[in-house]
């Protein structure tokens, strides 16, 4: 027996009845890609953050290397939990 989700369609707005894999399919591949585009622009801002103390001839605080440390192998954590 299938199991069906009146549920609100993501771009159309319209309520829409589907299988409830399918919106859970659906919500996944969403934040897939909003993962993605986070990550590029972490990605985008850590260099412009680099770029700047470079460019000031400082070294970055050490409490800013450990997050952003910290923040890589968390991120290295859920890739390869993922792949």
């Amino acid at each position: 027996m299938s199991r069906t989700k009146l549920k609100m369609a993501p771009r159309s707005g319209k309520l829409e009845l589907a299988p409830r894999g399918h919106w859970v399919l659906k919500e996944n591949e969403q934040r897939k890609e909003t993962n993605g585009i986070l990550t590029e622009e972490n990605n985008v801002n850590r260099a412009l953050i680099m770029t700047m103390y470079s460019d000031f001839g400082k070294e970055p605080p050490p409490e800013l290397l450990w997050h952003l440390e910290s923040l890589d192998a968390r991120h290295q954590q859920v890739t390869d939990f993922t792949e």
